[in-house]
């Protein structure tokens, strides 16, 4: 009994040391490590931000597509930034976020409905809280991605798919008749 105490004693004492040896040999401490991690999620969140405030100003611009020319860009941006720490689902959804604006917002051919653009705003927004929430030390955050995910599904690009079918646009004259929504105010320059 003695020799196979001595014995486990042993084993945990050189499991403990190479985990220590482990960490220690890390050329980056873990407080820069955790540094980096929250300034890329604080980027990412100011990037996304902008990404909104593009879709206002397109539908405020009255689908002035200069708006939302770089969209496809930065969503792409912030996809590969997630994907280095690695919040690879969310960096997953910003990509298919990015092929919708850049397949049909910027084809020039058609008009997304509200509808579509509420879905879109959803997707991008429910990405924008999981990283709150992670932000905030939140563990229980994938019924939040799960809404995004269900958004970009709606929008025809589900995750880890090729697009399933392109989504119908409006006629561009039938949502010229439309009022904007609420929130958006109208280009007056």
């Amino acid at each position: 009994v003695e020799a196979t105490l001595v014995g486990m004693s042993e084993d945990h004492g050189r499991r403990q040391a190479t985990t220590e040896d482990e960490e220690d040999t890390s050329p980056i401490p873990k407080e820069q490590l955790e540094a980096a991690h929250d300034a890329l999620i604080r980027e990412a969140r100011n990037g996304l931000e902008q990404a909104k405030n593009d879709v206002v100003e397109f539908i405020a611009s009255h689908w002035d597509h200069n708006e939302i020319r770089e969209l496809p860009a930065l969503l792409h941006s912030i996809r590969g930034g997630l994907a280095m720490i690695p919040l690879s689902k969310a960096a997953e959804l910003l990509r298919c976020c990015a092929n919708y604006v850049q397949d049909v917002l910027l084809d020039g051919k058609s008009i997304p409905d509200w509808q579509q653009l509420d879905t879109l705003a959803d997707a991008i927004t429910s990405i924008e809280y999981y990283l709150e929430r992670l932000a905030e030390g939140s563990i229980d955050n994938d019924p939040i991605l799960e809404v995004a995910e269900q958004s970009v599904e709606a929008l025809g690009y589900p995750l880890g798919k090729e697009p399933v079918q392109r989504p119908q646009a409006a006629d561009e004259t039938a949502l010229a008749d439309q009022p904007l929504p609420s929130n958006v105010a109208p280009d007056t320059s």
